[in-house]
């Protein structure tokens, strides 16, 4: 009686399968092949925009790294507009330190010439003379 249940079940499974299948076929507004062909389609438009996001993704990659090259190249140039102002401005702090250097001694040596060419008025003899005019 079990042989005899089992082959009824498996009738029952065939029968079963083969009915949703009509019924499927027959029912279904829209065949398989549109079916296949709508999930194509749908499967190619995801590529593309796939396909498109990657070129956005690569395209702004790109731009990322031509401004991280701005960047640097900006950051160079201020290094070294900073090195040569800075080279310039010690040329000049030199160059007024020798000035200032300069101008000491040269004040130095005039107040040195001043003391030997003092002249001294004795103040008597001087009133005396201009008196005797």
């Amino acid at each position: 009686m079990a042989k005899k249940n089992k082959n009824h079940f498996v009738l029952g499974f065939i029968l079963g399968g083969a009915t949703t299948y009509l019924a499927t076929l027959f029912l279904t507004p829209v065949t398989s092949d549109d079916i296949v062909k709508g999930v194509q389609q749908r499967f190619n438009s995801l590529k593309q925009q796939l396909s498109g996001h990657q070129d956005i993704q690569q395209n702004e990659k790109e731009t990322l790294n031509n401004i991280q090259d701005a960047q640097d190249q900006l950051k160079k140039n201020v290094q070294d507009n900073l090195k040569k102002s800075t080279d310039a401005v010690r040329a000049q702090m030199d160059q007024v330190k020798q000035s200032a250097d300069k101008l000491a001694s040269d004040a130095a040596q005039a107040a040195d010439e001043a003391d030997m060419d003092d002249i001294v008025i004795d103040g008597k003899s001087a009133f005396g003379e201009a008196k005797d005019e």
